[in-house]
């Protein structure tokens, strides 16, 4: 609009500019034709038949001797000036005239070339016109313009408005906009992976709720008839029997709100962004004894040999507490899975590659059943223990978040199930 304004005020300036030397032009012509017919009489000159509009807007006077010799038709027949050389405004017959004076070749010659302020103006006015007017009629025209524009462009951004006002609490789907612009575009898929993420956590909050509701109420229910025994209890030795099994229950049900918070922060959609935040190098070989020295009361009371084969020394990289929560697991299953009198071995090897290794002298597992392992709540049936099914489905998303394999398989040298961790070989 701009340009175009622009362009439509030089064509006007132009033109009247034009104009005005053309005037000047005619002006010279009736000269000439003064020129051609000079004598010593007083004349004065007609315009030409063709004059330009800015013709009788110039005038001229030419006096000789104190006497007026020529003067274009539209002169005065007095002085349009007093002065002899220079320019003046001068006022003739009611109206305002610029006048440039000069002498002859003679001294007693005086020219008069006059123009009148109103010519002079109209082209200031023609000019003002040709500046104003598109202006005037471009602004306004802009100014819708920018509005259509700006409401055109916002229009999806109204709709996406709408389809959120009318979204419930729990309507976590993605978002669905027909023909949104780039920018827009990003914004809805930034929406779109925003509520996939509220889903999942708000997924997992609701498995973590009905998972502890569900794990909780075994023991919770166990702890409550023991303490009812105890109650009911008439000889000392029944009420101390009835208060050991209550705080075993306690035991247990304290164990299984350990692995189901472990759990639920594993679940955790940030968890990932964490656990590279805290991943540090560490030595596993000081992390795995004591882990062993933690679980080894446990197998003492299942009269099992607990061993541990560490070299003095195994870099890894990893979250310090995720590790510490999988090399327990891992330890206490093999304790808690093997028969009394079991051989449990931990073993740590930096070379060839950096791995932890958990075997034991159990009954071992099926191939089928080492598939299911780390499934949300499965039991081995016939273990004869009593667990949350949890151990191995933390062990499983620990071995994923820091990016750790697993293999399970028959233990070599004692014949039950042995588990071996490798770290990769970057560290990480």
């Amino acid at each position: 609009m701009w340009m175009l304004a622009s362009a439509v005020t030089w064509f006007d300036a132009k033109h009247e500019i034009d104009e005005l030397l053309d005037g000047h032009l005619a002006q010279a012509a009736t000269l000439l034709i003064a020129q051609s017919a000079l004598d010593e009489s007083e004349h004065s000159f007609s315009e030409p038949e063709h004059k330009h509009k800015y013709s009788s807007r110039v005038a001229f006077q030419m006096w000789h001797d104190g006497k007026l010799r020529w003067r274009s038709g539209n002169a005065p027949v007095q002085p349009m000036t007093s002065k002899r050389n220079g320019f003046d405004t001068a006022s003739i017959d009611g109206a305002t005239w610029r006048v440039f004076a000069t002498q002859g070749t003679e001294a007693d010659v005086n020219l008069f070339v006059g123009e009148r302020i109103d010519a002079r103006n109209d082209i200031l006015y023609a000019v003002l016109r040709g500046i104003l007017m598109p202006l005037a009629l471009g602004l306004p025209l802009l100014g819708v313009s920018a509005w259509w524009a700006v409401r055109s462009g916002l229009a999806p951004l109204r709709s996406l408005e709408r389809l959120l006002r009318q979204r419930t609490p729990d309507s976590l789907g993605a978002v669905n906009l027909a023909d949104t612009p780039r920018e827009i575009d990003a914004l809805v898929t930034a929406l779109n992976g925003l509520f996939m993420r509220i889903a999942e956590l708000l997924e997992n909050e609701r498995r973590f709720t009905q998972d502890a509701a569900h794990e909780l109420r075994t023991p919770i229910a166990a702890v409550r008839t023991q303490a009812q025994v105890a109650l009911g209890a008439v000889s000392d030795a029944d009420r101390r029997h009835a208060l050991h099994n209550t705080v075993a229950g306690c035991d247990r049900a304290s164990h299984l709100v350990d692995q189901l918070l472990t759990l639920a922060r594993l679940e955790s959609p940030s968890n990932s962004t964490a656990t590279a935040t805290t991943a540090a190098p560490l030595d596993l070989t000081v992390v795995t004894r004591s882990v062993v020295a933690e679980v080894a009361p446990l197998a003492a009371a299942k009269r099992q040999v607990l061993s541990l084969d560490a070299q003095a020394e195994c870099r890894v990289s990893g979250d310090p507490a995720l590790i510490a929560v999988l090399v327990r697991n891992l330890v206490d299953n093999a304790i808690r899975y093997s028969p009394v009198g079991a051989r449990v071995n931990v073993i740590v090897t930096s070379e060839p590659q950096r791995q932890l290794t958990v075997e034991d002298s159990g009954p071992g597992l099926l191939p089928e059943v080492r598939q299911r392992l780390g499934e949300r709540f499965y039991r081995v049936l016939g273990s004869g223990e009593v667990g949350s099914g949890l151990g191995w489905s933390i062990i499983r998303r620990i071995a994923r978040a820091l990016h750790l394999s697993m293999d399970l398989n028959t233990s070599a040298n004692l014949g039950g199930l042995a588990v071996t961790v490798t770290w990769p070989e970057t560290g990480s």
